[in-house]
């Protein structure tokens, strides 16, 4: 663990970490307290959704998803490119411990030092609705959905930390955040291909180009939507958790740490 624990101290060091989890709150704060975000309510009628605690949750859910996911790039991409930079990676590598010791450990960094940030930014949620009125014991009812949607910012800390061993910093941390937006509009991805399935069809020709590419939209991004859903229901009483979610969302860093582990092995050091 200390390998890890090391990361975390690097990773802490690094001040634009905390320049983004500060923009992250400041945007939260400004938005929940004095901005507005309206929603067709039908009939023409547009609604505040921050004239509402659930609503401000919801949005707040959104911002916070978005900022941790940027800060877990940034930090992610940059962990083992330095330890290269630095030869540093020398030194770990000469001790009695073994490659994929080191990339968990690294990977481990990089998942709780994101954590750590992410924790940070869901606090300034919880003082911009406690400034709204919101008592103890409904502030104590986001935890479950806060740390449900924890789950995305390791998706987002692993895949990048996976990339970041065989690609440039730049290009792992671009992909990485690429691979979060994807996630987060696997719904809409998921839709717009099914109606190109159902054109093909009805044209007559082949879908089997279609439907693979949707089997591999599926199977491979990050559950970020799904997570995010299961994540909000926790502030509907009543609503149904779909277990399947989160089974697919251990599968998926069960393959991401997997693959983290065996990614030094053969990369000249």
């Amino acid at each position: 663990m200390r390998i890890a624990a090391n990361a975390v101290r690097e990773n802490l060091r690094n001040k634009v970490l905390y320049l983004l989890a500060l923009l992250g709150i400041a945007a939260v704060a400004a938005l929940l307290l004095g901005g507005t975000v309206e929603q067709s309510a039908g009939g023409g009628r547009a609604v505040n959704l921050t004239d509402s605690l659930l609503g401000t949750v919801q949005i707040g859910f959104s911002i916070i998803g978005l900022f941790s996911a940027v800060v877990a790039v940034v930090l992610s991409m940059n962990t083992v490119p330095r330890e290269f930079e630095r030869k540093t990676i020398h030194l770990l590598l000469v001790r009695p411990v073994e490659r994929w010791q080191v990339a968990l450990e690294l990977l481990l960094g990089n998942i709780l030092t994101a954590w750590i940030l992410y924790a940070l930014v869901s606090l300034g949620l919880v003082l911009v609705l406690a400034a709204r009125g919101a008592n103890t014991h409904y502030l104590l009812s986001l935890v479950p959905g806060l740390l449900t949607l924890s789950l995305n910012v390791a998706f987002t800390a692993c895949l990048t930390t996976l990339l970041s061993t065989r690609l440039p910093g730049a290009v792992a941390g671009f992909l990485g955040l690429g691979a979060y937006v994807a996630g987060a509009l696997r719904g809409l991805l998921d839709l717009g291909l099914q109606m190109k399935i159902i054109g093909t069809l009805e044209r007559g020709a082949s879908t089997a180009f279609w439907e693979a590419l949707r089997s591999v939209a599926l199977w491979f991004l990050p559950p970020v939507n799904e997570i995010a859903a299961e994540a909000a229901k926790f502030l509907a009483p009543g609503a149904v958790i779909d277990a399947k979610v989160y089974l697919s969302a251990l599968i998926w860093l069960y393959f991401g740490v997997l693959l983290t582990a065996v990614s030094l092995y053969g990369k000249e050091v």
